[in-house]
This record gives structure tokens, sequence and C-alpha cells, in this order.
């Protein structure tokens, strides 16, 4: 019992010198400030399912006239929303690039500070030319991008996979 209250009140007492809320408090905002780009790429695939062939004009004013009634203030609301998402799917592409562009940035900065902290953390001196560490995080971005998208392609492969073998016939039950 002593041991572990002895351990407890190390922990505390490392916690403090090393600052860890006010670190950890640096790297959640990094991790807020991702959250911006992230919706502008939302606003990009919503201009692109808008502007899609599945999903006509029709669709969207049917929608809007169920939930706004025919009062004159919810009729200019329902313009502005139109207005609104007209720019949306005419600004697609633009959302979609500046959307990455900034993404790849403020994930660079967020692993910038995950590599700070731990570099404060483990007293560890930073060695390296502040230009090529900016450039190595902006890398470790685009490759866990790409990680991403070979995982979730051979997730996708496996199970186009088993439903062709599922429809095999004898291999019903495997």
């Amino acid at each position: 019992l002593r041991s572990i209250a002895f351990y407890v009140a190390g922990l505390f007492r490392s916690a403090k010198e090393d600052q860890v809320l006010f670190l950890s408090s640096g790297i959640a905002f990094n991790g807020i400030l991702c959250v911006i780009p992230v919706l502008l790429l939302i606003t990009s695939l919503l201009g692109i399912f808008l502007s899609s062939s599945r999903f006509p004009a029709q669709r969207v004013d049917e929608i809007l006239n169920a939930v706004f009634p025919l009062q004159p203030y919810a009729q200019q609301i329902k313009a502005t929303i139109k207005d609104v998402l007209e720019d949306i799917i005419r600004f697609r592409s633009k959302f979609g690039i500046s959307g990455l562009a900034v993404l790849v940035w403020t994930a660079a900065s967020l692993f910038g500070s995950i590599r700070t902290v731990l570099n404060k953390i483990y007293r560890v001196k930073p060695t390296k030319f502040v230009l090529r560490r900016i450039l190595e995080n902006m890398a470790l971005v685009v490759l866990l991008g790409l990680l991403f998208l070979v995982a979730n392609a051979f997730t996708w492969m496996i199970v186009y996979a088993d439903s062709l073998l599922r429809e095999l016939p004898g291999l019903e039950s495997v």
C-alpha cells in the first residue's frame, strides 16, 4: 500500500514538473484546429453529392418545402439556403483542394506538437533544422493518409472476395 502511494505521488510530481496539462492542452488545440479543414472537405463532398445525377435539385426543393412553412420569413430563409447550396456546388473543387492543403498543414502542426511534447517529457534536445522537421511532419501526414487508403482498400478487397466466395456453389457455409 505504501509503495502504491509512493508511486502515485511520484507520478503527480513528475506530471507537474513536465507541465503535462499545459502540453496536453496544446495538443488538444492543434487537434481542434484540424477539424476546420475536415469541415471544408465535408463541404466539398456535399457539393459533389448535390451535383451528382443521383440527387436531383427537385429533391432539395422537396426537402426545403417540407421543412419550412409558407410564411415570408421562412421563404427568405429557404432562398438563402438554396443560394448557399448553389455556392457549395459551384465551389466544391476549391473547397476540396483548400481543405486538403490546410488539413496537411494543420495535421503537420499536430505531429509537430506531439513531437515537441514527447521531446520535453523525455528531455530530448531537437537536433534537426526547423524546416526539415516541418517537411518531415508533412511527409508523415501524407504517409499516414496513404496508409489509411491502403488499409481501407484491403478491407474493401477482403469484403469483396468474401462476397464472391459466398456466391460459389458449395462454399455458402464457409
